[in-house]
């Protein structure tokens, strides 16, 4: 698999994004280990307080809560840099969607609470990796769908069948044009900063049986070894860099 990069986007110091680099490395999704939680966390703190600024800065550039010592952290990095993240919080703990996000759940659902279902929150992605695609059998890919696969490969032998998420409107729209069958568990709401999220719940079996059918290769690749060697290759042009973030 290669990497490719966006480098006509810049950030807002002129800096391009998705500078090349010097050869090609490794780029791998997992389970974090404790070396990597300080650069999780340090990504979290540059998406969700100082881009998004839905959380507070800290002192220490880390963005960090309640739910972290009972959840999952996945992320997918090139050498030690972390390039994406999201967490899984066990049902045994209260989910974000019962505090936080209580106003995107419809009255008529009961939140699932099961040992076959985790919630998916804080998924990012840097800034400065927004524009960097995976070159695969499918075509090129974002970061993201590295991330979506190792957490599929965790969830089959630990019998976790459904995930909740709440993204953004539009980015639940890509996920199912993407090949995953989320479905609402209520109305898509305007957040406070313009924002319209969604909260919603996926079925991994839904997904082996859709994509059975229609993008066998998309299951193929997801029942493929994660680990891969990645090299350098031009971006296409106008590569998507918009938010790619859970609320």
């Amino acid at each position: 698999m290669q990497i490719e990069y966006n480098t006509g986007e810049r950030l807002d110091n002129g800096i391009p994004l998705g500078l090349p680099y010097a050869s090609a490395q490794d780029v791998t999704a997992r389970v974090l280990q404790a070396r990597d939680v300080p650069s999780a966390y340090g990504l979290r703190h540059k998406v969700f307080a100082q881009e998004l600024r839905w959380v507070p800065q800290s002192d220490d550039g880390l963005e960090r809560d309640v739910y972290d010592a009972h959840a999952l952290h996945f992320g997918v990095f090139r050498d030690r840099k972390i390039l994406s993240y999201l967490r899984l919080v066990s049902p045994e703990h209260r989910y974000m969607l019962e505090k936080e996000f209580r106003a995107l759940v419809s009255p008529d659902h009961d939140i699932r609470k099961a040992p076959d279902t985790r919630e998916v929150s804080r998924l990012c992605v840097s800034f400065d990796e927004r524009g960097t695609k995976v070159r695969t059998s499918l075509g090129s890919l974002g970061v993201s769908m590295l991330l979506y696969r190792q957490v599929y490969q965790w969830c089959v032998p630990n019998k976790v069948r459904y995930l909740y998420l709440v993204v953004e409107y539009k980015v639940l729209r890509l996920l199912k044009m993407f090949g995953f069958p989320c479905v609402l568990v209520g109305e898509p709401t305007r957040m406070p900063d313009g924002v319209v999220a969604a909260a919603a719940i996926m079925d991994w079996r839904e997904f082996e049986a859709k994509n059975l059918l229609s993008r066998p290769e998309l299951l193929d690749w997801f029942n493929q070894d994660p680990e891969y060697r990645g090299g350098l290759l031009p971006p296409p042009p106008g590569a998507y860099s918009g938010r790619q973030v859970s609320l």
